[in-house]
């Protein structure tokens, strides 16, 4: 295929546009197709959706139907990655990221956890509501629209459960807490309203597919800040409001003013933005990141820049990785905060948006991405690294299984168990490497490796069990506390970032051969805006192919929008 540009003066570029022409032929062929909405959010996102939209808790031979749309669902989601990718890079990574999380997280929906049975978020209805309201009740709770009040059987309304107490704005975790309480809310616990409107349900359901985290769910995670679980399940009990930690154990935060919030994120935002626009472009440089490792040593490659010549392989090798997990810190945490910001804007953009977004309005569900590096990493080392301080997004789906093993008691019910901590670890990590395979999996690039993830973060599964068996049965406990908390915080950071030096290559060269360091991740470049930029770009960084497009090609139902 003949492109109009050359390698010489912007390698990175000419990749770029070499792989797109590369996809568009594909696609020409029928060999592949763009990712299309909706048709690739049926297994994803649609098909889970459905079918815990319809109560099933009375109807047992619905609730073992539930294998069927496993089977389906993972079907679904394997033709999609076999077939669908992208001219963005990003989106061809992302791809192959949610079809596996969609089946993973789709599994833990319906088989490890019963949301229906157990399932209860907190929400909040108003506590004085005119009569003659709309008599439909939301099934086991009994409240009216989806849970505003609930009614005797001669349908006068009367005052929810638990709520004689009323909470005083002294009671409020935050400041929108206080603003609810001003207007007439209460907290309550709400399980699945299984004879509640459909949109009721679709409401109930849609939440818990979204809270990956479980904020504001009986099924938190327990690194976020969450509350105090009702003592009687399915109760419609009161919130605990005192309950929540503004700071939890792995130091996760929440704020209790929207200016805190705000002052918190825009900041560092801001920095991370800058970072990652310097890390995008020194990448761009070297033709590590824009085609991976040579082949070969004696196979063709571009030399290197004159400031990366100079340096020992050694020296050459540590900047890399540090350019690698710098730019992968920043491009996460400027994505989850921009999306806390972004959906905390929204909702509070009108009254009725308010209104709409109920509980998801208030600060206490936007904790912070990241927990603290020194009580996680410093403390805990390679465990406290990934189990404490790196986001927790796929911690529930990560942890289920184990929990499933342990309700059926096929695992120990302690946790410091030495065979429960193995088997949990491992299960974590084995789906943390299938995760990122699948992204691999529908890169455009003919040279990603999609098993490399997979080794990589099962290096980090023995790296963990090689620290715990130093610290306990060579070193032991007493003989380790002995040493000043320093040196102990010392050995644990060194050793983690010793071992993910080593073991990096198996995840940073993927994405190199991927081409997913060609991705754009920033609108506008700061750095391009002053002149640094490579010969031929601009400082408007997103072109017409990162931005969504309409698809007619392909049959009818594979129509939509791609990106």
């Amino acid at each position: 295929m003949d492109l109009p540009i050359t390698p010489e003066p912007n390698l990175a570029l000419y990749t770029r546009e070499l792989l797109k022409a590369q996809f568009r032929a594909d696609v020409a062929a029928g060999a592949a197709r763009p990712t299309v909405f909706p048709f690739d959010l049926l297994g994803t996102v649609l098909l889970p959706v459905i079918y815990l939209c319809i109560p099933h808790t009375s109807r047992p031979w619905l609730y073992r139907l539930r294998f069927a749309v496993v089977a389906l669902m993972v079907w679904l989601n394997y033709n999609m990655m076999t077939r669908a990718s992208s001219v963005n890079m990003a989106a061809a990574y992302l791809t192959g990221l949610a079809g596996t999380w969609g089946t993973l997280w789709g599994i833990t929906l319906l088989v490890w956890t019963r949301p229906q049975f157990e399932a209860e978020r907190v929400d909040r209805r108003l506590e004085m509501a005119v009569e003659g309201e709309d008599n439909k009740t939301d099934g086991r709770n009994g409240h009216a629209n989806g849970g505003l009040v609930q009614r005797r059987p001669n349908g006068t309304a009367s005052k929810p459960k638990e709520t004689a107490q009323q909470p005083s704005l002294s009671d409020a975790p935050d400041e929108t807490v206080a603003d609810a309480f001003a207007a007439g809310y209460t907290y309550y616990w709400q399980s699945y309203p299984a004879n509640a409107p459909l949109s009721t349900r679709l409401d109930w359901v849609w939440d818990h597919m979204t809270s990956f985290r479980g904020i504001g769910w009986t099924t938190s995670i327990t690194s976020v800040p969450s509350f105090m679980c009702p003592s009687e399940r399915l109760s419609s009990a009161t919130v605990d409001l005192a309950s929540i930690p503004t700071r939890t154990q792995t130091g996760y935060i929440r704020h209790t003013t929207r200016r805190s919030f705000l002052l918190h994120l825009g900041p560092r935002m801001t920095i991370s933005y800058i970072i990652l626009d310097a890390t995008t472009l020194l990448m761009l440089h070297d033709p590590y990141f824009v085609l991976g490792p040579p082949v070969s040593p004696h196979s063709p490659y571009p030399g290197l820049p004159p400031y990366l010549s100079l340096l020992s392989p050694h020296t050459l090798s540590i900047l890399r990785s540090s350019l690698a997990l710098t730019a992968i810190i920043s491009a996460l945490y400027l994505l989850f905060s921009a999306a806390q910001v972004i959906q905390f804007a929204l909702s509070h953009s009108s009254p009725r948006a308010l209104r709409l977004s109920g509980c998801r309005a208030d600060l206490w569900q936007y904790p912070s991405v990241f927990g603290s590096f020194a009580s996680n990493v410093l403390d805990y080392g390679l465990s406290g690294f990934w189990g404490g301080w790196w986001h927790q997004t796929f911690r529930g789906a990560f942890v289920a299984p184990t929990n499933w093993l342990v309700r059926h008691g096929y695992l120990p019910g302690d946790k410091r168990h030495p065979r429960r901590k193995f088997v949990s670890a491992a299960i974590a990590f084995a789906q943390s490497g299938m995760l990122h395979a699948g992204g691999s999996f529908t890169t455009v690039s003919r040279t990603a490796r999609w098993w490399s993830p997979p080794c990589f973060f099962l290096l980090s599964l023995v790296g963990v069990l090689v620290q715990d068996g130093w610290n306990k049965m060579l070193l032991g406990r007493e003989r380790r506390e002995s040493f000043p908390r320093w040196v102990r915080r010392g050995a644990n950071g060194v050793f983690v970032l010793v071992w993910l030096h080593c073991t990096q290559w198996l995840f940073v060269e993927d994405l190199s051969r991927a081409g997913v360091w060609l991705y754009e991740p920033l609108p506008w470049s700061p750095l391009r805006a002053l002149g640094y930029g490579l010969p031929g770009e601009r400082s408007c960084r997103w072109d017409g192919d990162v931005l969504p497009r309409l698809w007619m090609g392909g049959r009818w139902w594979e129509r939509g929008v791609a990106i």
